[in-house]
């Protein structure tokens, strides 16, 4: 069930001594929004969009039911409106490929920030960081053992991570925002706490009553400033985010009993509790606190577009070596999804990890990616604006090269 990792495995996941470089980049055709998650066709190239479907989904289903103009009218407007985010798209890759040119990281040495729009700092990015990562995990293990949900095995893996996976140089990843926070601290002000805090602590209250009341606030949903964890969280919507126990395939909990069900909600509201209690108990600056890396974000969420991210190279000399990306720069603003890289993290966690038997580890595998595109494909339906925006694979041309890579 842990995760074993030796020094060989260390070697593996520090940066590869190569350099590897962009040199162009494509934007692909907008992606089917009518799917549940993003598909693929035979030959495993992204699903493309076509107007009939965008017929289908825009017109026949009335998805914006505020628009009364005639379908084909509205569906010029909408071709026009995907035009103009594949070039504004286009724009945000063309300015970094040459100011500053990008870097590369590998794929199982590097965090994985949120697709977040909010981030100054370039990143591989998947929906929720490492964190959400982690919850998915755990969601496709006990999927794996067919066990219920349950506190005990949850620690055991995180603290397994936080053991053999996360270090220093590579921390497990969780953000939230500064709005979030400000409505959790009047609420703790209303629920008692006196005085009404104007920041989260960088270690426990020393107060047991005090911290519980901390912890009690941080893992609810209305104060998650990450979307996609606060869609997990969400009574309403933590069905579309939780499997069903029983059965071979991944399926979500709508209409599922709750004693057949993998709760979202359960499982991730028990990691990040062990995230703030591991932050909190480990010391400032110490070298296990730089293992995990909290982020708060600042502003409102307004990606413009969605984009999927991926190299050229995946089976050459910069195998394993992903671009990073800003999502946010100079008033361009995307969420950046490495689907390729995080199925490369996947893989290694579970191979190198040892994460289960060596019988059940590509079951594991595949399990874990299904769990993962199924809360992804529930976070394009349901997160604003995720959910009303286009979605754009971008391939970067990679080569061998001299640039900087980590």
């Amino acid at each position: 069930m842990a995760f074993f990792v030796s020094a060989a495995v260390i070697g593996l996941c520090a940066p590869t001594a190569f350099a590897c470089t962009g040199s162009g980049f494509t934007v692909g055709d907008q992606l089917n929004p009518a799917l549940a998650t993003p598909t693929f066709n035979a030959d495993e190239t992204y699903g493309r969009y076509s107007a009939a479907q965008m017929r289908t989904h825009y017109v026949d289903h009335n998805i914006r039911p505020n628009l009364t103009l005639p379908p084909p009218l509205l569906l010029l407007l909408l071709l026009l409106l995907f035009s103009s985010q594949a070039a504004q798209v286009r724009t945000h890759f063309a300015d970094q490929s040459s100011s500053p040119p990008l870097r590369f990281a590998n794929s199982r040495g590097t965090s994985f920030s949120c697709v977040d729009a909010r981030g100054d700092g370039e990143l591989l990015g998947t929906p929720g960081g490492d964190l959400a990562e982690l919850v998915s995990a755990i969601i496709a293990w006990f999927k794996l053992e067919q066990k219920p949900v349950n506190k005990a095995d949850i620690k055991t893996l995180f603290d397994a991570f936080m053991d053999r996976i996360a270090r220093r140089g590579r921390p497990l990843f969780f953000h939230t925002d500064d709005g979030r926070l400000r409505q959790m601290f009047a609420a703790l002000k209303k629920a008692g706490m006196e005085p009404q805090p104007s920041k989260l602590p960088d270690t426990a209250p020393t107060d047991a009553a005090v911290a519980n009341m901390w912890l009690e606030h941080l893992i609810k949903p209305e104060f998650q400033g990450c979307g996609h964890i606060r869609l997990m969280l969400g009574a309403a919507t933590a069905p579309f985010y939780s499997v069903k126990l029983n059965g071979t395939e991944v399926a979500n909990c709508v209409d599922v009993p709750a004693a057949d069900c993998i709760s979202s909600a359960e499982v991730a509201s028990e990691v990040m509790t062990l995230f703030y209690k591991y932050y909190w108990f480990t010391p400032a600056g110490s070298e296990q606190r730089q293992k995990v890396k909290l982020v708060v974000d600042l502003g409102p969420l307004v990606g413009k577009a969605v984009t999927i991210v991926s190299a050229s190279n995946g089976n050459g000399t910069c195998r394993f070596q992903h671009p990073l990306i800003f999502p946010n720069k100079a008033g361009s603003t995307l969420f950046v999804y490495h689907d390729a890289a995080v199925k490369e993290f996947r893989d290694m966690a579970v191979r190198v990890g040892q994460m289960t038997t060596a019988a059940k580890r590509a079951r594991m595998i595949a399990l874990w990616n299904g769990v993962a595109g199924l809360q992804l494909g529930s976070t394009l339906t349901y997160l604003a604006p995720a959910n009303d925006i286009g979605i754009f694979p971008v391939t970067i041309n990679t080569v061998p090269g001299a640039a900087a890579g980590r």
